[in-house]
Formats: structure tokens, sequence, C-alpha cells
């Protein structure tokens, strides 16, 4: 249960970044891209949510820069799923080389549904749920740590 509020936190904080939101970019730089927030939540770590290009995009910053991106489809009638294409410009966007991406395993990740998979150098986690049309771009050390916390 607590990994599930977990990602209901992380989602809510997350779910409004456009596909042109980087890992690591500052504040000012994700919202020159992004635009104004939508919303901004008192989460912690704080996050800002953005709509953009069809997209809700959720960030979370940690430190002024972007430590987790949550990307959703924009359809209020719908769970359209997020097109391969489209994550393919989601990992474009955040500098991700889809050759350097492998399967992961976690204890801490058994109770949440989807793919996870990390790059080779373990900064970026990935979650890919489509059944819940979420796309989830982290870096991998905070979020893993704030998992372990909470087992």
């Amino acid at each position: 249960m607590k990994h599930i509020n977990l990602l209901v936190a992380l989602t809510a904080a997350i779910t409004s970044l456009p596909a042109s939101a980087q890992i690591t970019k500052t504040i000012k730089d994700c919202e020159m891209v992004l635009g104004k927030p939508a919303k901004i939540h008192n989460t912690s770590p704080p996050a800002r949510s953005y709509v953009n290009k069809g997209l809700h995009v959720q960030v979370s910053y940690e430190a002024g820069r972007a430590i987790a991106i949550v990307y959703r489809s924009a359809s209020r009638f719908s769970s359209t799923t997020i097109s391969n294409e489209r994550i393919k410009k989601i990992y474009q966007a955040n500098n991700i080389d889809p050759d350097n991406i492998v399967e992961i395993t976690l204890p801490e990740l058994r109770s949440l549904r989807g793919v996870y998979k990390i790059t080779k150098d373990k900064k970026i986690l990935i979650l890919n749920d489509q059944s819940k049309n979420i796309f989830a771009v982290y870096d991998a050390e905070p979020m893993i740590r704030q998992l372990r916390k909470m087992r």
C-alpha cells in the first residue's frame, strides 16, 4: 500500500510536464519549454504540473532541478495510451538512448504494475504502465532511496 501511495503522490506531483522537459534541468529551463505551471504542488519533493502538446506533465524538483517526471495523455474522456512514437520523443527530450536501457527488478516495485527499466549507468528509472497511461522518468538514486525508506 505504501508503494501505491508513493506512486499516487508522485503522479499527483508530476502529471503535467511536456515531452520536452528534461531530467536535471532547472525549474526555469523546464518552464521555458512547458510554460507556466497549471498547478504547484506543496509536496515533498515539491512538484509542478503542466499541460503541453496533448500531455499532462508533472515534474518533481529537488534543489531546483527536475528529478522526476510523469507523463499522461491529456484526454479526459478515455485512457488513451502514450504511443510508442511519443515515448521515443520523451526519451529524446530526456537524453535517453533506447539502446542504453535495461530491464530492472527491484523488490520495492513488486506491488506496482508496469514495465520497469533503468539506464545502464543507473541514472534514470522508467515506469511505463500503459494501463494507467503513465510514463515516468526519475533520477534513479533519489527514487530508489525513497522506495527503500518506505518498505
